[in-house]
């Protein structure tokens, strides 16, 4: 076992929550879910990964490593695990507490984690609540009855071999998550009058950032690196957390009860980040790349219902995902290709220039 302060630094990446691209592409899984060759391509990127995450070295073929199916820009080869172990320990979880924090706070669900990122095999302790969801994925996988409830999700067994054990205190299995029966959700229709002031505010706001003005100028927002070593990109998850950072500087003083996070809408070729604000019991929306605000709104839902609308409209045109999810964040991406956008000095001037600004401290973290 790794000492804490080592197995903590092995998964610093994981410590932030979604970065990914919007972009037009099918999606890498067919519509029984993840093919076999899918998910060995997807280990083979997680054996590289973690031998880096080790040696701090690029491990011999990472460099040269290609999948052989389309994906988007944003995919995340994790994204299979991250989605399973989301609902196994979903108990543990909350708006503000995601997988990878209890990654980070625990090793043995890291070493677990890690284990099925490698080999798709989960394993769950009898002592752990996480195994009364491990049998229950077990039984849905084994049962002709199906849900229409359109959170539920499907479970199976791969076709080339069930893996199925009890040992000494735990269970061991390679359950595999299938798609959605039903892309939801439908509008709830509870949204409140627009002649919101803060709305308006949040608006002004949006616009006087500038940054909904530079997302469509291809030289303002490159694509991530694929890998974690490479040079940061500059997409919707950056967009989301300049702007929620702009917001906090210029609104927080004044609106202290503000709560600022990130509406994180996922599928497994990629994903989209939004910004999410509650004030007063009253929740907007904000997607920084189009400009649209949203709300106020008495419930998260109805928002969530809104996004999915933008995502499947012009200014995306996304393909509807079999297997999609929504997560509300305290940040804006689940998997950290590379270093943050703002600690490149050549990607820092650049997204500089594009605002048309020499000094971005509205734009950067408190921490930083």
């Amino acid at each position: 076992m790794k000492s804490s302060k080592l197995w903590v630094a092995s998964v610093a990446l994981l410590v932030s929550v979604f970065t990914t691209t919007v972009s037009r592409s099918d999606d890498p899984t067919s519509s029984d879910g993840w093919t076999k060759a899918q998910l060995i391509e997807c280990r083979q990127w997680a054996a590289y990964y973690w031998a880096w995450r080790d040696t701090g070295q690029i491990p011999s073929g990472a460099e040269e490593f290609n999948f052989t199916f389309e994906v988007g820009k944003g995919f995340n080869p994790l994204l299979p695990t991250i989605y399973l172990f989301t609902q196994l320990y979903a108990g543990q979880l909350s708006v503000d507490y995601s997988i990878l924090d209890l990654i980070n706070d625990d090793p043995d669900v890291y070493l677990t984690f890690r284990h099925h990122s490698l080999t798709g095999v989960v394993i769950t302790t009898f002592d752990s609540p996480a195994t009364v969801r491990h049998m229950n994925m077990i039984a849905l996988a084994t049962t002709d009855e199906i849900s229409m409830d359109c959170d539920a999700t499907e479970y199976e067994f791969p076709d080339d071999g069930v893996i199925l054990d009890v040992t000494g205190n735990s269970l061991i299995s390679n359950i595999l998550v299938n798609k959605k029966i039903h892309i939801c959700p439908n509008d709830p229709g509870n949204e409140l009058p627009p002649d919101d002031p803060f709305a308006t505010e949040l608006r002004h706001t949006l616009n006087a950032s500038n940054l909904s003005s530079i997302s469509s100028q291809g030289g303002c927002t490159p694509p991530d690196s694929m890998w974690p070593w490479g040079q940061p990109g500059f997409r919707c998850d950056n967009f989301a957390e300049e702007l929620r950072n702009y917001i906090h500087h210029n609104l927080a003083a004044r609106y202290p009860n503000m709560k600022l996070r990130y509406l994180l809408l996922q599928w497994p070729s990629g994903g989209h980040a939004m910004n999410l604000v509650e004030l007063d019991g009253k929740f907007y929306l904000i997607d920084t790349m189009t400009g649209q605000v949203f709300g106020p709104s008495l419930t998260v839902e109805h928002l969530i219902s809104q996004a999915w609308k933008v995502l499947k409209s012009d200014e995306y045109e996304n393909t509807d995902p079999l297997i999609h999810w929504s997560v509300e964040s305290p940040r804006p991406r689940t998997l950290k290709n590379c270093a943050p956008w703002y600690t490149d000095a050549e990607r820092r001037q650049q997204i500089k220039d594009c605002l048309g600004i020499t000094d971005d401290s509205q734009y950067l973290p408190d921490d930083f």
